[in-house]
């Protein structure tokens, strides 16, 4: 509204109003339209987390936008007519004694006298030198050696997360999770489930998941596996049992022995061995799981499992075992162990069931999020990337000027996600989020310029000066204060606030730098010229 109001102080307030919402509000246009329509369209994702994340931000931007040409115009307007009046900003109820034209400056306050436009004389030589043979060279050899750098770093990050990020760092979780690395670092525990299984004629094919586990790549063999099948089998197996009698050369209760299996496997749980082994199977009858008792009538203690029925066999069971820590230590290295150990004991026990017995381990809701959470992010940047490249297009429908746009956010992004690997963020579902924000503040930096680049007329590098000059404060000032406001948050202790800090630290960085830098440059070469017309706003001249 200054500018607009600067640059004809004969204008009414009303008018100033309609210029500053003709040439800013395009700018916040193009900005507002390719944010949201990245964020909704991204929220397609399989991801719920994310999903919700991609339509709240789509939304949001789409208030943000409605309450800036509802609301803050108005309020614009109210102030302005403020100022026309000579009257204070804090208490408008009365009048300055000096009157306060726009078109002459006071100062910043009572006690500070300075006027401004150091900003905007600062990028005006930074556009003329950029523009200039060295700068050009200057310009080119910088961020391509930043695109390089960003490039080999991209190829280098990997997937990863694990739950104890979530704790602060001095938590409690934390010391013993680091004291544990430190003195008793070992894998993780696994255990295999089986359902609906007929034990008696799956004797064979137990035995062959006891040998897999105990065989197994992925299986720490020096920590305990509690096979409680093979322990039954084994106590059986004994020369003293009473049940030796019924087994087979292989050692398994032959053909028309299910009853004699069940019976001895119920013996053996209550009162035998398997008494250790209580919690890891479940008798289709509850009462077989049942143990002394008191009967109130009888007044006299009862085992309720001695009268259950015990050959109707068992609802599940489990094993325990430990992965190697090899195995376990990188985000990728445990997505491909876990989904590899289910393949091969569904084959183990395809006549079985197969995918009825299954590893689980609490801390596979994490490492399932491995194995598609690459796929999401480079989804979603490709939507959020066609979407911005048609928006821009649309709304700034030259092709001498929209490609260099989109080059400018693409070269953002990629050095964003290369210089996260240097600052040890791997991929996971909460740095997918902050990058996807990154595409949003990188059309913001690059739009605004691009803009006002093409309202702009002269030369291809008058173009690219004026348009530095006339909105580059603006978006410096967007890129400072953004960056003040999240350096406090890089103290935090909470990893997700750190990875937030990183995130947008790159994002407004890298981001600025190419809007205020690379992005006129590129204009300036290959933008062409602007005859000036009468319609066409010519550049701000400094007295």
């Amino acid at each position: 509204y200054m500018r607009a109001a600067l640059g004809k102080p004969s204008r009414t307030v009303e008018e100033n109003i309609i210029m500053t919402a003709r040439h800013g509000g395009i700018s916040i246009l193009i900005t507002s339209a390719t944010d949201a329509l990245a964020f909704l369209v991204g929220s397609a994702t399989v991801l719920p987390a994310l999903s919700w994340f991609c339509q709240f931000a789509g939304v949001g931007v789409i208030l943000c936008f409605v309450l800036q040409i509802t609301l803050f115009l108005p309020a614009l307007a109210l102030n302005a007519r403020r100022a026309r009046d000579n009257r204070y900003d804090c208490c408008c109820c009365f009048k300055a004694k000096v009157p306060h034209p726009l078109e002459e400056e006071q100062g910043c306050c009572c006690c500070c006298k300075c006027k401004s436009g150091i900003l905007r004389r600062s990028l005006k030589k930074t556009g003329g030198f950029i523009t200039t043979k060295h700068g050009t060279a200057m310009i080119l050899c910088l961020f391509g050696s930043l695109l390089g750098v960003g490039i080999a770093g991209g190829t280098q990050v990997y997937k990863d997360f694990k739950l104890e990020w979530f704790f602060p760092d001095s938590s409690y979780v934390n010391e013993f999770f680091n004291w544990n690395k430190d003195f008793f670092q070992g894998g993780k525990p696994v255990t295999v489930y089986m359902r609906d299984l007929n034990y008696f004629a799956a004797q064979k094919d137990l035995d062959k998941l006891h040998n897999y586990l105990n065989t197994s790549k992925f299986i720490d063999t020096t920590e305990a596996i509690e096979d409680w099948h093979w322990e039954f089998q084994d106590s059986v197996r004994q020369t003293t049992s009473e049940w030796n009698k019924y087994l087979d050369v292989h050692g398994h209760f032959g053909e028309g022995q299910k009853d004699n299996y069940y019976t001895a496997l119920h013996q053996w749980y209550t009162d035998g061995g398997g008494t250790r082994y209580r919690t890891r199977v479940k008798w289709m009858d509850d009462q077989c799981e049942n143990g002394t008792v008191i009967d109130p009538k009888a007044a006299v203690e009862a085992k309720r499992w001695d009268t259950c029925n015990y050959l109707k066999g068992l609802d599940a069971s489990r094993i325990s075992a430990t992965l190697g820590l090899a195995f376990t230590d990188k985000g990728q290295d445990r997505y491909d162990t876990m989904t590899t150990m289910r393949k091969e004991l569904a084959e183990v026990m395809k006549d079985h069931g197969g995918a009825k017995t299954f590893p689980y381990s609490f801390e596979f809701l994490y490492w399932e999020e491995v194995g598609i959470i690459d796929k999401e992010l480079t989804r979603n940047l490709a939507i959020c990337g066609a979407v911005v490249s048609v928006m821009i297009a649309c709304l700034i429908p030259h092709w001498r000027i929209a490609p260099w746009v989109i080059l400018s956010i693409v070269l953002s992004v990629v050095d964003l996600v290369g210089f996260m690997f240097y600052w040890d963020v791997t991929i996971s579902g909460i740095s997918t989020i902050y990058i996807l924000i990154s595409v949003g503040l990188a059309v913001d930096y690059s739009a605004h310029i691009a803009h006002m680049f093409v309202e702009s007329t002269g030369t291809g590098p008058e173009r690219a000066i004026a348009a530095l000059e006339r909105i580059g404060p603006s978006v410096f000032n967007a890129v400072l204060s953004t960056m003040v406001a999240v350096v406090i948050i890089g103290f935090s202790e909470s990893y997700v606030f750190r990875v937030f800090f990183k995130a947008l630290f790159l994002t407004v960085l890298l981001g600025g730098a190419h809007g205020l830098l690379f992005l006129p440059t590129m204009l300036a070469l290959f933008g062409g010229e602007k005859p000036h017309t009468q319609h066409s706003p010519r550049p701000v001249k400094n007295n």
